[in-house]
Formats: C-alpha cells, structure tokens, sequence
C-alpha cells in the first residue's frame, strides 16, 4: 500500500510539471508581438518619418500570409470637425528582404497588408520593418509644439511584450526644455507602465510591463516654438478649402440651382394674372368631368376616373352596384352613348367584350388600361392649356446632380457611412414623399365619414415605420455631418419646390381656370350666397344628377349634395322620394344627401383605387490617454 501511495504522488508530481511544460510551451508558441519599435522622426517642415520594427511570433493560426496594420487618417476634433491626414506607404520588409503589400480602405483609414495571399510565412519569429510617413499630427499650441502620439495603437489582435518608442526633434533643443508624458493599456485608460527619458536629440519610452490585446502606448513629447514650421496662411487656407470642399461645392451648387429657378420661375413659371371669377350654371366649354379635373389639379389624380365613371353611370351607360362595400360596374344594354371623347375611350377598355366589371384587384389589368387611356385622352386634348416647362425642370435636376454628386462623394471620402446615407435617403425619400402624399390626401377626404377615417388612420399607421426610418437616418447623418444634412435637405427642398411651381397654364389655361372657378362656385354655395345669383337653374334631381360627377371631380360633391337636402326631404315628405337610376345599393339615404354622397365618393373612390393597384406593388500633454493623438489603428493577422 505505502508503494503504491508513493507512486501515486510521483505520477502526480510529473503530470503538473507535464501539465506546467505545456502550458508554457503553448504561452510560448502563441501568436503574439515580441517586440514593437518604432522610431518617430520630427522634420522641420512638421511632417513625420516613422520606421515600425514589429517581430513577431507565428505558429499559423491567424498569421498565416503576414500581419496587417491599421493606420487611422479620418479624425475629428472637439468642435466635431473632420480633417484628413496624409499616409504614404515607403516600404515594407521582412527579415531583411523586401515584402509585397497592398493597401485597403477602411472605415477610419488605411490597412495596410504585408505579405502576399499565395505565400505563407514559415511559423517562428519573423521582424517586418514598416516605413511610411504622415502629416499634420503636430500640435500647435500659443506656448509649445507638441507630439502627441499613439504608437502601437490599440487595435492590435495579439499582446505585445515590449515597446519601445524613440522619437527623435530638430536640432537644436535644449533637452531642458521638452517636457514628457504617456499613458498604456485600453482605448481611454491613463496608466503609466512606461519608462521615459531624454536623448541627444528627442526621447526614448519603453514599457515596463506586456500589454494586452488591444491595449497600447501612447507618447507625448512637448518641446518650444520655432523648431517646427507651422502651417502657413497659405496651407491653412489651402487645408480649410481641401477639408471643407464638400460643403463649398454643396452650397456654391444650392445658390446656382435657386438663383437658376428663381429665374426660370419668374419668366415662364408663373401663371397669368386671375380674372374676375362670375359663377357659371354650366360646365366651361363643355368640358367632361374629368377633363376639368385634369385642368383644375394640373394633371391626372384618382377623382379625374372616378368622375368619368359617374359621368357614364349618371348618363345612363352603366350602374354602379355596390354590396357591402363591394362595386360592380353594370353595362346598360340599351345605353344612351352619350360620350365625351375622354368617357368613350374609358367605356371602351371597360366593357370590352363584357357586361359587367367587379372592382377587385383580380381586375387590376382592365382598370389600369382604363386609367392609362384617359390620362393620355387628357393630356393629347388639353395640352394647350398647360405649360409644363419639362425641359427646365430637367435642367435644374441635372445641375443639382453635377453639384450634389461630388459634394456626397467628399463627404463619403470623410466617412464611409455618409456615402451609404447619401445613397439611401436619395431613394428612401422619394417613397416617403409618395407616401406622405397618400397620407395627406387620405385625411382630406375624412369628412366623408367613419370609413373615410379609418382609412385614412390605416394609411397613417402604414406610413409611421416609413417616417421614422427617415428620421432616423436623418439623426445619423446630423451625427457624421451637420453640415452635409443640410446641404442634403436644401437639394431636395429647392427641387421638389420649382418641381410643383415650374409648370404653368397658358393664357387660355388661366382663362378657363378662372371659368372653372366660376362653375365650383355655384357648385358649393351656401343656400344664403345662391339667393344673391342672377336667375340660377332651379333645383331638381335631373339638375342634382347632372351636375354631381363635376362636383366630384372638383372636390366639391358634399356642397353640391347639401343644396339639394331640402328638396329630396320635400319628395320623402310626398311620398314620391328619390332612387338614383346610375346605384344599385342598401347605402343610399336621400334624406341625409350629403353625407351619402361624400361617404359614397371616398368608398368608391378607394375601391378604384385599390382594385386598379397590382397585388404586391404597394408598399495630449494633460487630460490625454492611450490611443489619443495621431498615429494609432492596430494590426492583427492574416
């Protein structure tokens, strides 16, 4: 038993010195920086020479092709302002010989990869010496010049057992006169596991203790003004152009463009005076219903086809049935083709080869080929009254692009994130304006009803997560850049503004507007107003009938109904009361005409709208810490 005991302890005792050897042989073979040296040189002209000898320890793991170095050339200072440092690649060795390297653009700056993807480095210790040089990183300050300095930087993937920094001044200080600082370890810590001393000539500071993956040492050596040049006026000047020439380029273009549409605006984009607006009995030239909706909205919207289609059904070419909700245009077989040209070519894609049109998205098809045959009926007839200036509009667009275009492309060279921004606000915004403008024109109609409310609330809740994305993104763009938000919210605001002022009517265009004016004002008079009209028609349901498809295309269909509220009471009263020949319909209340017809109007108008939609188609010295000043970044393998 004592055998065994003492066998047990020694088999014991040798597997905690095997256990021991490994780890430390593990320790001692892993990836990590034996030494970093980097020498800084300071030239006169304030422009850095610095040469990084970096020996490290590689066993295949993530050192497989050579090791990478991060190099940071973006900054921005306390008041948030970018600037840009230069960064030049002299040359790249490793254990003596020359090394390949390449270079690749990263969020903050420049990695720099040493090594070639076809080659693998041997494990073992290799020493790569980086050389590059790099400006602007002198402080300038009223009572000293300063280096503030981030040598290793903290972004390494490996420990680093020691550090050693030399940083070497013009000739001619007086030691007594430099003063020294330092900090080690984390992004932001202020430890001082350094040694520091003054040289002929500059400093030296070495590490007392291993660093840690992603903890480095940063330096600061203080010396007194008249030994470095500072920047000229000249080089301010041509540094404060370079830093900011995405805001001037942005700005210069906002001025040309509005200076470009105001212009243009004043000489051809403002329709002629008005005329004296005297109410009409009949529709201006005896136009369709859809045709003055085209002229009064300056182009096509949702009311121009619905008009048309009532206009059919109250002339006696077809029903409207409507089940819950739910519409179906009926032909009359016995139609009286009573036609505008507008309302026949509308008719025609309808009923072609039918009898009968559900209002369902399975129809989408019919519908659209409707809507497009009107719009271009519209546009080829009535083109005489509108001047839509394109040719100008375009122009203006094409010169915020030339402007706008390098100005995001600057601003991307800042910051990787501003180009992405740029980009997808440029192509979120246009959907957010398309549905912002759904939105709006969804709570105009709200009168209409309940129904008309909830669409419209619907809608809105469809729009919240559209919006917040924008404001959203517009918070990280202010971030980056407040003053590229700007220039970026002008750009838009300047073209959406002359995009809707540019297009004009003619002289004869103001000339009919001014009639359509007249006609909408006996349409939505007040009973009290229409007392002071010459002579007006009296009021009948063939008058009410008539007239109800311009009410609607003008907007005005709740007015029109809400004079005849009298009349239709009477005809209840006598027994006789009132069942439109063009609906088919239980929603159909004579007695409370206006409300019917404006909850008539937003449900049929809706239902047009959706049913003609395809499915899926919506929708330093003090106060400093390691990894402050210049230099800095990391490195890792590769």
């Amino acid at each position: 038993m004592n055998r065994l005991l003492k066998f047990a302890g020694v088999l014991a005792a040798f597997l905690s010195l095997f256990s021991c050897s490994v780890a430390r042989a593990q320790i001692e073979n892993s990836e990590k920086i034996l030494n970093f040296k980097s020498d800084i040189v300071v030239n006169k002209d304030a422009s850095l020479e610095v040469k990084e000898t970096i020996t490290v320890n590689a066993n295949g793991d993530r050192i497989i092709h050579g090791i990478y170095r991060d190099f940071p050339t973006r900054y921005k200072t306390l008041a948030g302002k970018s600037i840009k440092v230069d960064f030049k690649v002299i040359s790249v060795q490793r254990d003596g010989n020359d090394e390949d390297f390449h270079t690749e653009k990263i969020s903050n700056g420049v990695r720099v990869y040493f090594g070639n993807a076809d080659v693998n480095v041997d494990q073992g210790e290799h020493t790569y010496v980086f050389l590059y040089k790099t400006n602007r990183q002198i402080g300038f300050f009223e009572d000293h010049d300063e280096l503030y300095w981030n040598v290793t930087g903290n972004g390494w993937v490996f420990p680093i057992e020691k550090v050693t920094a030399n940083v070497f001044l013009p000739d001619g200080i007086d030691s007594k006169n430099i003063k020294l600082a330092g900090y080690t370890g984390e992004q932001g810590a202020t430890n001082s596991d350094f040694n520091s001393s003054l040289e002929r000539g500059g400093a030296t500071f070495v590490s007392t203790i291993p660093l840690k993956k992603e903890e480095g040492l940063t330096v600061v050596v203080v010396w007194p003004k008249g030994f470095v040049a500072p920047p000229s006026s000249e080089q301010k000047m041509l540094e404060m152009l370079q830093e900011n020439m995405g805001a001037i380029v942005g700005i210069a273009g906002i001025i040309i463009i509005l200076f470009y549409y105001v212009r243009v605006w004043q000489r051809i984009g403002r329709d002629p005076k008005k005329g004296a607006i005297i109410a009409q009995y009949d529709p201006p030239r005896n136009l369709s219903p859809s045709a003055l909706s085209y002229v009064s909205k300056r182009g096509y919207s949702n009311e121009t086809f619905v008009s048309a289609i009532l206009s059919l059904a109250v002339k006696g070419n077809l029903v409207i049935k409507e089940n819950e909700n739910k519409y179906e245009l009926q032909k009359i077989d016995t139609a009286r083709k009573i036609f505008a040209n507008d309302e026949e070519v509308v008719f025609e894609k309808l009923f072609n080869n039918r009898v009968s049109l559900e209002l369902e998205q399975a129809n989408h098809s019919i519908l659209s080929s409707a809507i497009t045959a009107l719009k271009n009926e519209l546009k080829n007839n009535l083109g005489n009254y509108f001047k839509w200036n394109l040719g100008y509009i375009s122009f203006g667009i094409f010169l915020s692009l030339l402007f706008f275009i390098p100005t995001a492309a600057f601003f991307a060279s800042l910051s990787d994130r501003l180009g992405f921004f740029s980009m997808w606000l440029s192509i979120w915004t246009i959907g957010v304006i398309a549905i912002s403008a759904g939105v709006f024109s969804a709570w105009k109609k709200t009168n209409a009803g309940i129904m008309a409310k909830f669409v419209a609330s619907a809608i809105t809740l469809f729009a919240v997560p559209f919006w917040f994305a924008q404001i959203f993104v517009l918070a990280l763009v202010y971030k980056e850049s407040p003053i590229f938000l700007f220039i970026f919210l002008l750009f838009w605001v300047i073209n959406i503004v002359f995009v809707l002022l540019l297009p004009s009517r003619t002289s004869d265009g103001r000339m009919l507007m001014d009639e359509i004016e007249g006609f909408r004002l006996f349409l939505s008079v007040t009973e009290k107003d229409r007392l002071n009209f010459h002579n007006p028609p009296g009021k009948t349901p063939e008058l009410f009938e008539k007239f109800l498809p311009y009410a609607l295309a003008l907007g005005v269909e709740h007015k029109w109904a809400a004079q005849f509220a009298e009349m239709f009471a009477g005809l209840s009263a006598r027994g006789t009361g009132y069942s439109p020949t063009w609906y088919a319909g239980n929603n159909f209340n004579a007695l409370n005409m206006s409300s019917t017809i404006a909850s008539f109007s937003n449900s049929f108008s809706g239902a047009i709208s959706s049913s003609s939609m395809a499915p899926g188609s919506s929708s330093g010295l003090s106060g400093g810490s390691s990894g402050g000043g210049g230099g800095g970044g990391g490195g890792g393998g590769w």
